[in-house]
């Protein structure tokens, strides 16, 4: 708070660094720091309104000012005030008369100890998301091949069904109802199968930025009913009653994405719908419409509704539900890639609406 040794102490720090900020007490350099947030604070210990103590309190009790280096100016000698200062949290304490070397070689220490702390930090930051992404990935791994073995395995079993049928029987006494059940067992399979490998291709164009298409003149209201009579025999077979609303919506739009965000939505609510009712809807709007999607399933907890569109998230056990974690996140990067944005509203136990806006010829 003393002008004179402020302007002293400041000119001495000028010799060395490009910036140096002063302040006439603890309040004003507390409301300094944590506007500035500078790379090191120097602080006297006596002072009106806020004292050198009660300024490195108040600096650690802020996450954003908490780790920057302080160093505290006090005449007072012995070990009590350098045991109390560095007590407060000060990360050195300087005695008056002290000289120019000095003072600018403890502020140089710490500097340069703040900036290996940051780098390890930075570091450990760095190898933190690198076992993060090792967790997702051998987590992804597990479950792909899970998802995987399951129809591969109903298909080598069906396919094995057919051979000894095929063999055992004799000449002409197959039964066709048999064997055009069996056959259409595996072209299920295959087609669980497909739309898996789908998926995956999906995401890894999506990830990569290739999942690009233009816009073209269409209706969608037809995208959404070429995509419901396409999946009608996978929700006949779920015991899900799939319905479709919409008049003639016709535009420009991106057919392919459109048309694959919505397999994705109505397939995720064939599997969590638990048998009940879908109902899909298009709405025309000026300029942007919408495409809902509402099942009466498990529904979703609130704590996850934020989570669901995320990469490999599922909001739900594997072990009950199964799935990539890849569906709603293949959804939401789409209608974001159409410059829309899509939304879920939920109650666990009511069911699942989700909301997809677009802007048309985007």
């Amino acid at each position: 708070d003393n002008a004179d040794l402020r302007a002293y102490v400041k000119g001495i720090l000028e010799r060395a660094f490009s910036t140096v900020i002063t302040a006439a007490d603890g309040e004003d350099g507390l409301e300094t720091a944590r506007r500035l947030l500078p790379d090191l604070v120097l602080s006297d210990v006596m002072m009106p309104r806020l004292d050198g103590f009660g300024l490195v309190r108040e600096l650690r009790r802020d996450e954003r000012t908490a780790a920057i280096p302080v160093i505290l100016l006090s005449a007072r000698t012995g070990e009590a005030p350098t045991v109390e200062g560095l007590g407060t949290g000060a990360d050195d304490y300087l005695v008056k008369p002290f000289s120019s070397r000095e003072l600018l070689a403890r502020v140089q220490t710490h500097l340069s100890m703040a900036r290996v702390r940051r780098q390890a930090a930075h570091q450990e930051l760095i190898e933190d998301e690198l076992r993060q992404s090792i967790r997702m990935r051998d987590e992804f791994l597990s479950a792909a091949s899970h998802e995987l073995r399951t129809p591969l395995t109903t298909l080598g079993l069906q396919v094995d069904m057919l051979l000894r049928m095929v063999r055992e029987m004799p000449a002409g006494k197959v039964s066709l109802d048999d064997l055009v059940d069996k056959l259409d067992r595996v072209r299920r399979q295959t087609l669980r199968l497909e739309h898996l490998v789908d998926m995956l291709l999906d995401s890894a164009g999506i990830a990569a930025g290739t999942a690009v298409t233009d816009s073209d003149k269409a209706d969608l209201a037809s995208i959404a009913r070429d995509v419901v009579g396409t999946l009608a025999d996978e929700a006949a077979r779920a015991g899900t009653p799939l319905s479709l609303v919409g008049a003639p919506t016709p535009g420009r739009w991106h057919r392919a994405r459109v048309a694959l965000m919505l397999t994705h939505l109505v397939k995720n609510a064939i599997k969590f719908g638990g048998g009940n009712p879908i109902d899909v809807r298009v709405e025309a709007g000026e300029g942007t419409s919408r495409i809902v999607v509402r099942d009466r399933g498990i529904g979703i907890a609130p704590d996850q509704q934020g989570r669901i569109f995320e990469r490999l998230e599922r909001g739900v056990s594997i072990d009950d539900y199964g799935g990539l974690g890849l569906g709603l996140w293949i959804v939401g990067q789409l209608a974001h890639a159409m410059h829309g944005t899509v939304r879920v509203e939920s109650q666990p136990g009511e069911g699942s609406t989700f909301i997809v806006e677009l802007p048309e010829g985007r």
